[in-house]
């Protein structure tokens, strides 16, 4: 079953980062662990952690957060993913999901692999390109702001290409042309 905007929506996609930090640990982590992780505040990490399990996510195990059946066919979902600092970053079947956690709030950005593979097919044949060789009007350039923001966090960068992730990933899905 592949993923789409729909299916995440904009509302729950900063879970994603919980969530597969929650999959890499065993599938449960106390809250002071997690928010360690996250690099936010032991209380937001408590308001997101009782938003997941709201939404049937996650459960709660005595002191511990543990994914549910819910959380894990989500989790299984994921093609690759990945963190920095502050970012997660969680490809899927048919979309990006970059999830930027502040101490006070978390901001997702949802952009279409598509989009993420067309960008950087054009870098792979064009090393100087940027946001505005690949947008073809105004209401593409936030999907290529996003499709840079995540090329950049991944450091796809112009000498790292054999490295990154997503040429493999856009590869194996007949985005990416030689």
């Amino acid at each position: 079953m592949s993923v789409d905007a729909s299916m995440i929506g904009k509302e729950s996609a900063w879970s994603l980062g919980i969530l597969h930090m929650l999959s890499l640990n065993g599938g449960c982590m106390r809250l002071d662990e997690l928010a360690s992780l996250l690099g936010i505040t032991r209380n937001r990490a408590r308001r997101l952690a009782w938003g997941l399990t709201r939404r049937g996510l996650v459960r709660r195990v005595d002191s511990d957060f543990c994914l549910s059946s819910k959380g894990r066919s989500v989790v299984k979902r994921i093609v690759y993913a990945t963190r920095t600092r502050k970012y997660h970053v969680v490809v899927f079947d048919s979309i990006v999901v970059v999830v930027h956690y502040l101490s006070r709030s978390a901001r997702a950005y949802l952009t279409p692999l598509r989009e993420v593979c067309i960008l950087l097919n054009k870098l792979l044949k064009h090393t100087h390109a940027s946001v505005h060789d690949t947008v073809s009007g105004q209401a593409f350039q936030k999907q290529a702001k996003n499709a840079w923001r995540v090329i950049r966090l991944l450091e796809c960068s112009y000498s790292k290409f054999v490295k990154c992730p997503l040429t493999q990933i856009c590869e194996s899905r007949g985005m990416v042309s030689e």
